[in-house]
Order: structure tokens, then C-alpha cells, then sequence
């Protein structure tokens, strides 16, 4: 009796799991940017999960991993603020990839990350939420000084066009830290991941970054 159970739950959950997949790639498929690129990396709270169009048109799941997200949890677009810890609800372009050692081969654009790199959050400098090289200090995030989280990583398209000051900058997707389960606002994954990622995405690639399911439809 407890064999045929064992084995009744088992087929079950295969068959949720396939359901759920599934399902994820016919969300993904009927979203507004799905009609703008042949890659998705979506952010369902605490799972990540990278989707790619074939050539058939069908979306498929290449693999999916665990996440870190902000501290505070996730917020909308629009109400996100500075320093709140928070991670952001919606859909953004991955504009380039970086890290602390040249990489080639990739087919994303890639920016190496020099002693005088910074990304600005200072919101009365008129490069917020930029990348800036600069030989004097700039107040942000010193990109040199996160060996870990910063040797592979990309920089998601948050607030980036007709920037908000105060709204929200530096907004990556990186390496996990060693020494906590969450982030600033970031979306952080596994070194082996992130190298995952980082091999096979391309540019014009997107995230989606939601807090339910039921919200995928509305990017």
C-alpha cells in the first residue's frame, strides 16, 4: 500500500512540475515583451527562470535556479525609491554585462570593471544611475570593491530612460554574496549560474521580475 502511494505521489508530482513549466512558457509567450525579444529571464520572488524563443516560436525553459531579491522584498515600478532595499516589478532590458576580468565570446555586450568604476546613487549628481569612470570618488557603489557579487554580472534597464532622480539606481543582476540570503534591490544567483547566464545571453535580452505569477501577463 505505502509503494503504490510512494508511486501515485511521485507521478503527481511530475505531473505539476510539467504543468507548472508549461505554463510558465504560455505566460511568458502571451506578454508584451515577449513580442520584442527571443530572451527572458523572469523573477518569480525567490526563483529565476531563463527563457528562450526557438525557432518553432515556442518558448522554452533552458534552465532555472534560485534567487536573492532586496530585503524588503519586491515593489512596484513606480513607487520604488532609493534605499529602500526593495526589488523592482516589472520589465527592464538587460543593456550589458560586466565583471571584474575580460571576458570574450560572449554575445552581450560586456564592460570590464576598472579601480575607477563606480555606478552613481549620489540623486543630486547629474549622472545618477549611470556607470561612470572617474579618478576622483563618486558617491555610489565603487563596482571594484565587490570582488564577489561583481565578477560576473549585468546591468538591468531600471529607470533608465528619462531617469527619475530618487526613484531607484544600480539595479544588477549578480553573483550572491557569502555572507546573506538577500540584496539592496539586486537579483543575485549562484557563480555557476551567473556564468550560466552570462554564456548564452544575448543583447536586446529582458527580465521580468515579479512577485506572483498572475503579474507576468502585465509586462
Amino acid at each position: 500500500m505505502f509503494f503504490k502511494y510512494t508511486i501515485q505521489l511521485f507521478i503527481f508530482n511530475i505531473f505539476f512540475i510539467s504543468f507548472s513549466l508549461q505554463n510558465l512558457s504560455d505566460l511568458i509567450s502571451k506578454t508584451k515583451t515577449a513580442q520584442t525579444t527571443s530572451q527572458i529571464i523572469l523573477v518569480v520572488q525567490n526563483q529565476l527562470y531563463f527563457f528562450e524563443k526557438g525557432s518553432n516560436n515556442i518558448w522554452e525553459e533552458l534552465f532555472s535556479t534560485d534567487c536573492d531579491i532586496g530585503l524588503n522584498g519586491m515593489i512596484l515600478d513606480e513607487e520604488h525609491r532609493e534605499g529602500q532595499s526593495t526589488t523592482p516589478i516589472g520589465a527592464y532590458p538587460l543593456l550589458y554585462s560586466f565583471g571584474t576580468k575580460k571576458l570574450s565570446d560572449l554575445q552581450i555586450q560586456f564592460r570590464q570593471i576598472t579601480p575607477y568604476s563606480y555606478c552613481v546613487d549620489d540623486v543630486n549628481d547629474v549622472r545618477y544611475n549611470s556607470w561612470v569612470e572617474s579618478k576622483e570618488p563618486v558617491k555610489g557603489e565603487h563596482l571594484i570593491e565587490y570582488p564577489i557579487e561583481y565578477q560576473l554580472a549585468a546591468f538591468i534597464g531600471f529607470n533608465v530612460k528619462d531617469i527619475v532622480k530618487g526613484k531607484g539606481s544600480c539595479i544588477f543582476l549578480h553573483i550572491k554574496s557569502v555572507d546573506k540570503d538577500y540584496t539592496h534591490g539586486c537579483v543575485a544567483i549562484s557563480k555557476q549560474m551567473m556564468s550560466n547566464v552570462l554564456n548564452i545571453l544575448k543583447n536586446n535580452a529582458y527580465i521580468i521580475m515579479v512577485e506572483k505569477e498572475e503579474q507576468i501577463l502585465n509586462y
